[in-house]
Parts: C-alpha cells; sequence; structure tokens
C-alpha cells in the first residue's frame, strides 16, 4: 500500500518539536511555482515569449512518474526531452507531479494521481503526460503540493486534486479528479498560484484573493490557523501584478516593483527583515524594479528589471547561493554570468534562466534536480545542453523548463552535453554545498494501482475566528500594512460547475499489484544564525 507523501515541507510549528521538514519546492508555486513562479497579469507572462518551438524538458526526480518519460522511478540528474505535447506555453512542477499549458490553451499533467491532482477523472499515476479534462481554453496554471489551479478565458477559476484543508474551494469536501469551478471571487481571474494547502487567485482589478490552509496565516488577514475553502481578499497590497505562492509563505508583486510578503516567516521566506510571525502582508525591503517573484519551500526569488537575481529565507542547503547555508530574512544578490530572463524555486532548490538561453541551478541536488549530471548540491552551476530556455518550474524534487530551440537541435544538444560543468564565470567563492550521499531508491513498475483514502465528505471544519474578517485596511508608511479583522467575507456566487465529460485518457494505466517505495533522506542542516531561532 502506498503510503502518503509529505508536501513541500512540514509547517514551521513542527520546527519546534525538532521535526525536520522536507520541503517541497510547488506550486506550485508550491511553486510555482509555481510550487513554483510567480505568473504576471499579462499576455507576456502567460506565454513568457512566442516562439516556433517550445518543447517541454524535465530532470531529477522520477519516484511518481513526474518527469513524463515513461517510466516510474529512475531520477535522472540531467535534461530530457518531453514528447507528445503540444507547443508550450506555461510548465509549472508539483511535489510529485507536473502541469503544461499548450499554446492552444490545453492543459496537461502526468505524474503522481493519488488525490486526482492530474484532472483525467481517475486516480491512476501517469508517467506520461495525459490531458486534463472539462477545461476550456485556459490561459494561466498553478501546481501546488497535490492541487492544481487554471483560469480561463473568461476569467473563470478552476480546481482539481486534494482538498484536504479546502484548498480547492468550497466546491467539494472531498478530493476532485476532475476540475471544480471555484466561485467566490469578484472579478475575472489573470493569474493563479498554488502553495502546499492554499491557493492564490489575482483578478483584474489587482485584488489577490486566498483560500485553503492558514496555519501560518496565509490569508494575510492578521489572524492563524485553521482552514477555509471560501475565498476572501488580501487585504494591505492593492494594484498587484503578480503572485506567488511557496511552502506556507505568499507573495505579491506590485505595479510599482515592490514585492511584500506575508505567511510563514520560520526562515525570514517573507522578506521582512526578521524571522517574526507575519500575518498581514509586508515589504519586503531593498528590491526595486522587481519584474518577476517566485515562491519555493522555505525561500523566496525576485527578478529585477536589470536582470538580477535576488534571493532571501532558508538556506541551510545553498538556496540562495550563499556558501554560509545561514539563512536570510532580507534579499541578497545571487551571483550569475549573464543577466536573468526567468526564475523558479522549488522546494530546497533554485533555477534561472539566463538571457543567453542557458539555465542555472543550485541548492539542494540529491535527485538531480540541479540537472548537472551528478547528485551534489552546489553553488550556481549551469544545466548541461540545455538552450534557448525561457519558461521554468521547480517542483519538491524536480525541475521543468520550456526551450525555443527545435527538438531535433536540442535533443543533439542535450546528448553530446558533458555530464556536469564547473561553477560558472565570474563565480562567487560559493563553494559547493554538498549533499547527502545518495542511497538508490526502489525502481517502481511502470504501472500501477494507486490506493488512496479519499477526504471525509461533507463541511470542513473550521476553526474559531479564522476568516471572520474582510478587514479594515491600515498602511503604516509604504512599508507594513495592518488590519483589523471586522466580517466574513459573503460569496458572490454558490454555483459549482463541474464537466460533464467523462474523461478518457489514452494514456491511462494498466493497474499491477503494487510497488515498493522507500523512505527518502532527509537533508542534514547546518546551525544557522540564532536570529531564526
Amino acid at each position: 500500500m502506498k503510503s502518503t507523501r509529505r508536501p513541500w515541507l512540514f509547517p514551521s510549528r513542527l520546527n519546534a518539536l525538532g521535526v525536520r521538514p522536507l520541503l517541497f519546492g510547488l506550486l506550485a508555486c508550491l511553486t510555482v511555482i509555481s510550487f513554483a513562479s510567480a505568473q504576471l497579469a499579462s499576455a507576456s507572462l502567460l506565454g513568457l515569449q512566442d516562439s516556433g518551438s517550445a518543447n517541454a524538458i524535465a530532470w531529477g526526480n522520477n519516484d511518481q512518474g513526474q518527469l513524463g518519460n515513461g517510466r516510474f522511478g529512475g531520477d535522472s540528474d540531467v535534461p530530457e526531452l518531453l514528447m507528445g505535447l503540444p507547443r508550450a506555453r506555461t510548465i509549472a512542477a508539483g511535489d510529485d507531479h507536473s502541469l503544461l499549458l499548450g499554446a492552444n490553451g490545453t492543459v496537461w499533467a502526468w505524474g503522481w494521481n493519488e488525490f486526482g491532482q492530474l484532472g483525467s477523472g481517475t486516480f491512476v499515476d501517469s508517467n506520461r503526460p495525459i490531458p486534463v479534462r472539462g477545461l476550456g481554453v485556459v490561459t494561466a496554471i498553478a501546481a501546488g503540493s497535490h492541487h492544481n489551479l487554471a483560469a480561463d478565458e473568461e476569467g473563470t477559476l478552476w480546481a482539481w486534486g486534494r482538498a484536504n484543508r479546502g484548498q480547492i474551494g468550497p466546491a467539494s469536501g472531498r478530493d476532485s479528479a476532475r476540475p471544480l469551478q471555484v466561485t467566490g471571487i469578484e472579478g475575472a481571474v489573470i493569474a493563479v498560484a498554488a502553495g502546499s494547502e492554499f491557493s492564490l487567485a489575482l483578478t483584474d482589478d489587482g485584488t489577490v484573493w486566498a483560500w485553503g490552509d492558514n496555519a501560518d496565516g496565509q490569508f494575510g488577514g492578521g489572524r492563524s490557523g485553521g482552514f477555509d475553502p471560501m475565498p476572501f481578499p488580501v487585504r494591505g497590497v492593492p494594484d498587484v501584478v503578480a503572485i506567488a505562492a511557496g511552502g506556507d509563505h505568499a507573495l505579491a508583486l506590485k505595479r510599482d516593483g515592490s514585492v511584500w510578503g506575508w505567511g510563514d516567516n520560520a526562515r525570514g521566506q517573507t522578506g521582512n527583515g526578521s524571522n517574526r510571525p507575519a500575518h498581514v502582508p509586508s515589504l519586503v525591503r531593498g528590491l526595486t524594479d522587481t519584474t518577476a517573484i517566485a515562491a519555493g519551500g522555505e525561500h523566496s526569488l525576485a527578478l529585477s528589471a536589470d536582470g538580477t537575481v535576488w534571493a532571501w529565507g532558508a538556506n541551510h542547503l545553498g538556496q540562495l547561493a550563499d556558501p554560509s547555508r545561514v539563512s536570510s530574512p532580507a534579499p541578497i544578490e545571487v551571483v550569475l554570468p549573464d543577466r536573468a530572463l526567468a526564475i523558479a524555486a522549488g522546494g530546497e532548490h533554485s533555477l534561472a534562466a539566463t538571457a543567453d538561453g542557458s539555465v542555472w541551478a543550485w541548492g539542494w541536488g540529491f535527485y538531480g534536480q540541479l540537472g548537472a549530471g551528478d547528485r551534489a548540491g552546489r553553488a550556481p552551476v549551469e544545466v548541461p545542453g540545455l538552450r534557448g530556455a525561457f519558461g521554468l518550474g521547480a517542483g519538491r524534487e524536480h525541475s521543468l523548463a520550456i526551450s525555443s530551440v527545435d527538438s531535433h537541435t536540442l535533443t543533439a544538444s542535450l546528448r553530446l552535453a558533458p555530464t556536469a560543468t564547473a561553477t560558472p564565470s565570474p563565480a562567487p567563492t560559493n563553494t559547493l554545498v554538498e549533499g547527502p550521499t545518495r542511497t538508490p531508491t526502489a525502481t517502481r513498475t511502470p504501472t500501477r494501482t494507486p490506493t488512496r483514502t479519499p477526504t471525509p465528505t461533507g463541511t470542513p471544519t473550521l476553526l474559531e475566528g479564522v476568516n471572520t474578517p474582510t478587514s479594515t485596511e491600515t498602511t503604516v508608511g509604504e512599508e507594513t500594512a495592518t488590519e483589523t479583522p471586522t466580517e466574513s467575507p459573503t460569496p458572490t456566487s454558490t454555483e459549482t460547475a463541474t464537466s460533464a465529460e467523462t474523461p478518457t485518457p489514452a494514456d491511462t494505466e494498466t493497474p499491477s499489484p503494487t510497488d515498493t517505495e522507500t523512505e527518502e533522506p532527509v537533508p542534514t542542516e547546518t546551525s544557522e544564525s540564532s536570529s531564526e531561532d
């Protein structure tokens, strides 16, 4: 029987018990960015670039088929070209699954599917991309730990996957293998972000909406605890153009180029200059002219207009490209050989695509998620053979990219690439951040029947005082927004829309008896500065 895997990270409250979290990466979102990088509210952000070719590439952990290469298991420490997909527009990485938005508005998914996160209408894993059923023409996607979000061309929001903390909205109290409409949001949704167990949406008037888990103040409403499937607006951050959701923290980029953060702040990942709780949005100081943001497990990234990458939060495995391994609650510069055009933050690793089309990776590399041809963690290293990259996705332990290079040229480039490369020049004095020695994991049978425990039906239990407010905003200067909770938001609609179509993906896997998994290693952490305690 397959056990439920951990999300990007355990909430920071477990740190007090001495439990070392296995960070996700997500979103989509985490992160992605997604578990993941931010999606800007513009056509240029949704597509990043429009080119004749837009091929998807994957590398890293493949225990659940999240690389989409037709195998379960057999991690890849070098990039592999994905086949059978339309021209890609956006890509996103969840905990153990992947998501792609095609230029034609279709959505494809692959990897683990125990909670229905592939949107296929079944709970069967797939090691090859399959279409998500029941969606129209989609313009934005996000992948969280075990759930996904999508916004269509009409501004309607859809969600599917795990529902244990209300992260897929009020339409259902149980996991869903089909997209469900998320109601209660006023305005057209133009961007989405998915964290470990919470979700964000951005509407065309610049308002951020939040729902799902609020254990660490992810709603930005001044309180923490409980969960709520009903979306409500995040106060104190108007005029937003991009959003990002990490493990349990959130980021917003305003039109003036400032970045704001809230949620879990045990490692300083909200960027408020401390490790104190951040239950309302606060300004990330030291950043100007920001054009993109990304949120990882417990760290964050920002991209400036001049191509400089900034990082803050957890650094025990080199997520910030700082050899000290000391976390930073304020942004520090990541030294790269060229200006960056795109960024993504995973569970414990980071990615950047530079102006020459190359991709650079740093942080934890135990599962080959740095793509450098080995399993070491390190300072920024070039992903060999990958050219023409303009879009990125970072999951808990795997990485994704979109390249404008045609498939034949790209295949040849990846095949001829060296197995590893050195630290870039000009290089910081970063020494390699070595990860633990890898213990081989069991190779999984390519087809399987997952055993899942469905989320209980019924209305989720809310803790007292959660989602009580839409609030009265009080802004102190231009730096920290505080608020006094007053009332609960009222949804504009109670309609639940589901697709009438019964998905029958051609790629549905043939069941087989069981599969065996080994416990994945826990990265060791060195002592950090007392400011994080």
